[in-house]
Formats: C-alpha cells, sequence, structure tokens
C-alpha cells in the first residue's frame, strides 16, 4: 500500500462536516505532498460516538458525483 494516509482523530459524536474537512486533507496531499509512484492518499476519520444513519447519509453524499463535474467548461 504505497500511500500517505490523513488521521483525524474526534474526541466528540462524528459530524457530516468532518469528512468534509479530511477531504480537505486528502486533496492538500495529493496535490502538494504524494510522489507520482505513490496510489491515492487515504484517510481515516475516528470518531468517539456516531449515529449510524448520520453516518451512513454523509458517507453516501460524499461519494456522489461532484458538482463540478454537472459544470460545462467555459467556452474558450
Amino acid at each position: 500500500m504505497n500511500a500517505l494516509v490523513a488521521i483525524e482523530l474526534k474526541i466528540g459524536r462524528f459530524e457530516p462536516e468532518h469528512l468534509g474537512k479530511v477531504g480537505f486533507y486528502l486533496e492538500a496531499l495529493d496535490r502538494d505532498v504524494r510522489k507520482a509512484h505513490e496510489n491515492p492518499s487515504i484517510g481515516l476519520l475516528l470518531c468517539a460516538s456516531a449515529d449510524d444513519e448520520v453516518v451512513e447519509y454523509a458517507l453516501i453524499l460524499s461519494f456522489a458525483p461532484g458538482l463540478g463535474s454537472a459544470i460545462p467548461n467555459p467556452v474558450a
């Protein structure tokens, strides 16, 4: 597994915005730190507690296609 790993430890309950923060870290690692021979970075989020339904909804949204892919490229 030749990849960078970002680990986020939360002492409180899982909140959906935590995924956005981890996603930000992963994007920064992939753009600025990752070497060409390395696999994409991996994020690990550990929380003291969580509501399973909230986690499920947050994960479904995080894996949905982004708005950026729906916006057409500007015409040159």
